[in-house]
């Protein structure tokens, strides 16, 4: 059995943690949409740790959409061609069926699906996390920075 507190923390801690990565991974990923220029060579391990002085140049492809040899191709950043939705656990429910009881003041529970002791009582905990709006301040710098784009 463990207690209850402990384990409506260690879900919800790992909950935060799996939208934090989530929100990680996306931004590492709309990066390698872009290169390091380091004294004219791609340096695409120095993103990682590219600074707010760090210069990224976007990566390209070049279309001939002509059968005109002479025309310059089309150039386009990848950053534009692909998607960029992600996977979001804005809201995340989770529900426990566990059974338990009262031990020295403390709810101890057991997760097993099928508990035939009748010592024990059976409850159904639900649980909703929700991911909080960024702060007014956090959101007014997103909006004027987003305006040089």
């Amino acid at each position: 059995m463990i207690e209850l507190k402990k384990l409506l923390s260690a879900i919800a801690s790992s909950v935060q943690s799996s939208q934090e990565l989530l929100k990680y991974n996306k931004h590492k990923m709309f990066l390698e949409h872009f290169t390091v220029d380091n004294n004219g060579i791609n340096d695409n391990e120095g993103i990682a740790s590219a600074g707010a002085d760090t210069v990224l140049t976007p990566k390209v492809h070049n279309f001939n959409l002509t059968k005109n040899q002479n025309q310059e191709p089309l150039v386009v950043p990848r950053v534009a061609l692909s998607n960029h939705n992600s996977i979001a656990l804005d809201n995340v429910k989770v529900v426990l069926n566990v059974s338990g009881k009262v031990e020295e003041n403390r709810v101890m529970v057991n997760i097993e699906p099928i508990n035939t002791d009748e010592t024990l009582q059976h409850h159904q905990i639900t649980m909703e996390f929700k991911q909080q709006e960024a702060s007014e301040g956090e959101a007014r710098i997103i909006t004027a920075t987003s305006q040089f784009i």
